[in-house]
C-alpha cells in the first residue's frame, strides 16, 4: 500500500510536467518551464488539467480557420501557464466571432457584451503600437497625404513663427484654428504673401479682430490666389465691408463666405465691389440675408461677371424670390447656376421664379430644396419647365407625394435631364407616374433616395425603358442592410434583371 502512495505521488507531477510541456511546445513559447514540485501541483485539480486541454484544442481550431498566435518578445521569462501579451494576427480582417477572442492572460474564450459590433482582429490586440496601425492603414490607402501647402490647426498657445517664407508647393494654403490674433494674422498674411498656392482657406475661426482680417486680406493683390474661401469666420456685417475693396483687383475668382452673419447691410456694402472684380462664383449660404440684400445684389449682377450664384439657407421668402425671378427673365442674366435651398419661398414664390424664363438662355441647373413646396409647388413647377433651359432641377426635401407625379409631363419642349426628388413623400404608388416620366420625358437620370420605394417598386419604374437610351437610378440605402428598404440580395437582382440601367445604391464619397 505505502508503494502504491508513492509511485502515486511522483507520477500525478510527471503527468502535469508533461501537459504543461506539451503546451509551451506548441505555442512555440521556448524553454519550457521548470520542473514543477510536489507544492506546485497540489493545487492543479483534474478540473484545471481539462481546462488547459481544451485551451490547446481551442488554438488548434484557430490555427485551421487561418489565425496564428504570435507571442510579444519579453525580457523576464514567461511564468507557468500565462504569457504577459498576446497578439492575435488575422490573415485578413474578418470579424472575430465568440470563439476566436481570447484573454491574453487567462486565455480563456471571452464572448463580446451584448449590444456591440464584433470585434475586428487589429480591435483584439490591444497591445498593437500606433505606428504599426498606421503602417497598416497606409497600405490600405487610408492614410493620403493632401496636396496642401500648410494646413496648420492649432490653438492660441501655439506660433506660426515655423511657418516657411517661401512656400514652393502649389495648391492649398488651409488655417483652421479657435484664435487668431493679430500678431499671428500678421504672419498668416506674410505666407499669402508669397505663397504660390491658388486656393486660400479660412474655416472655424471663433476669434478674429477686424483688424486681424483686414491684416491677411489686403496681400491678395499682389498674390496667386484665386480661390477665397472664408468659411465661418464670423467676419459679419463690418469685416465683409473691409474685405470688399481688397478684392478689386485681384485674380480671385470663386469667394466662398458661408455662416458669416454679414446680413443685408453686409451684403449691401460687398455688393458695391463685386463689378469690378473677377468673381464669377459668389457663395453666400447661411448669412441671414433678406430681400434688401437680395435687391442690391441684382442691381450689380448684369455689370458683374457672376454665374454660379449659392444663396442657400437665407431669408428670401417669397417677396425675394419674385424679385430674383424677374431678374432671371431677362436675356441678359449671366446666371448659369442658383442655388436658392432652405429660404422658405413657398410653392408660389417658386412658381414666380422660374414661370418667365423662356427668354433665359444661361441658366441651367437650380436648386430649391427644402422650401416647402408640396405637390402645388410641384406642379407649377412642371407646368413652368417647359421652354426654358434648365437642364437640372433639385426638390429634394419639399414633401412632394405620389399624387403630384401624375402632373409631369413637360413635353418636347423641355430639355429637362437631372430631376432630384429624393427626401420626400414617394411610395410605390407613385412607380407607374415614374415610370411614365422616364418614357416620355427627356430626364434620363432621378433621384429618389430616402422615399419608401421598394423592391417592387424599382421593378415598376424600370419596366419597359427603351435599352438604346441610359437611364441612372439613384436608390440610396442605410450600410446597415437590416434596415435597408431594397435588400442587398434585391440590390443584385436589379443589376442582374436590367442590366442597361445604371443602379445607384450607395452614397458617393466625397
Amino acid at each position: 500500500m505505502r508503494q502504491y502512495l508513492v509511485s502515486k505521488s511522483l507520477v500525478q507531477p510527471l503527468y502535469t510536467y508533461i501537459v504543461v510541456v506539451t503546451i509551451f511546445f506548441l505555442q512555440g513559447c521556448g524553454t519550457p518551464p521548470s520542473t514543477p514540485t510536489r507544492t506546485e501541483t497540489k493545487h492543479i485539480s483534474p478540473k484545471a488539467q481539462a481546462t488547459l486541454l481544451q485551451d490547446v484544442a481551442d488554438k488548434h481550431k484557430l490555427q485551421r480557420k487561418g489565425l496564428f498566435y504570435k507571442l510579444k518578445e519579453q525580457d523576464e521569462p514567461y511564468s507557468d501557464l500565462q504569457a504577459s501579451s498576446m497578439l492575435v494576427v488575422e490573415k485578413e480582417n474578418r470579424p472575430l466571432n465568440s470563439n476566436q477572442v481570447l484573454d491574453a492572460s487567462s486565455k480563456k474564450r471571452k464572448r463580446p457584451e451584448k449590444g456591440k459590433p464584433k470585434a475586428t482582429a487589429i480591435e483584439a490586440c490591444s497591445k498593437v503600437k500606433e505606428k504599426d496601425l498606421k503602417r497598416e492603414m497606409n497600405k490600405e490607402g487610408r492614410l493620403k497625404k493632401s496636396r496642401t501647402e500648410s494646413s496648420i490647426s492649432r490653438d492660441n498657445s501655439q506660433s506660426l513663427s515655423t511657418l516657411p517664407a517661401s512656400p514652393s508647393l502649389p495648391g492649398t494654403l488651409s488655417f483652421s484654428c479657435t484664435t487668431i490674433s493679430d500678431e499671428k494674422a500678421q504672419q498668416i498674411g506674410e505666407v499669402l504673401k508669397s505663397t504660390t498656392a491658388h486656393t486660400f482657406m479660412l474655416l472655424l475661426i471663433r476669434e478674429l479682430s477686424f483688424e486681424g482680417l483686414i491684416s491677411i486680406v489686403k496681400h491678395l493683390k499682389v498674390s496667386n490666389i484665386q480661390k477665397l474661401i472664408l468659411n465661418g469666420v464670423h467676419m459679419e456685417a463690418q469685416g465683409v465691408a473691409g474685405l470688399g475693396p481688397h478684392l478689386v483687383n485681384t485674380k480671385v475668382k470663386c469667394l466662398r463666405l458661408n455662416s458669416n452673419g454679414i446680413g443685408d447691410k453686409g451684403l449691401i456694402s460687398l455688393a458695391t465691389y463685386l463689378p469690378n472684380t473677377l468673381l464669377n462664383d459668389i457663395d453666400l449660404d447661411s448669412n441671414k440675408i433678406g430681400v434688401e440684400g437680395i435687391k442690391a445684389l441684382i442691381a450689380i449682377l448684369d455689370d458683374s461677371n457672376i454665374d454660379t450664384l449659392s444663396l442657400w439657407g437665407n431669408k428670401l421668402g417669397e417677396e425675394g424670390a419674385t424679385l430674383l425671378g424677374l431678374y432671371l427673365a431677362s436675356p441678359k442674366s449671366r446666371i448659369e447656376n442658383l442655388n436658392v435651398g432652405y429660404n422658405k419661398i413657398g410653392a408660389q414664390g417658386v412658381i414666380n421664379l422660374i414661370a418667365n424664363l423662356q427668354e433665359n438662355i444661361k441658366l441651367r441647373v437650380v436648386n430649391l430644396q427644402g422650401n416647402q413646396l408640396g405637390d402645388d409647388g410641384f406642379k407649377g413647377i412642371m407646368q413652368a419647365l417647359p421652354g426654358t433651359p434648365i437642364q437640372e432641377i433639385d426638390l429634394s426635401y419639399n414633401k412632394i407625394t405620389d399624387n403630384a407625379l401624375q402632373y409631369c409631363v413637360l413635353g418636347e419642349t423641355s430639355i429637362l435631364s437631372i430631376l432630384n426628388l429624393s427626401k420626400n413623400l414617394i411610395t410605390d404608388k407613385g412607380a407607374p407616374h415614374l415610370n411614365r416620366i422616364l418614357k416620355q420625358t427627356p430626364i434620363n437620370t432621378i433621384h429618389l433616395s430616402d422615399n419608401t420605394i421598394t423592391y417592387e417598386g424599382a421593378k415598376i419604374i424600370v419596366k419597359e425603358l427603351p435599352q438604346e437610351k441610359t437611364f441612372t437610378v439613384h436608390l440610396h440605402q442605410v450600410e446597415d442592410f437590416s434596415r435597408a428598404i431594397i435588400s442587398s440580395y434585391q440590390q443584385k437582382r436589379l443589376k442582374k434583371d436590367y442590366p442597361h440601367i445604371n443602379w445607384v445604391f450607395k452614397k458617393p464619397i466625397l
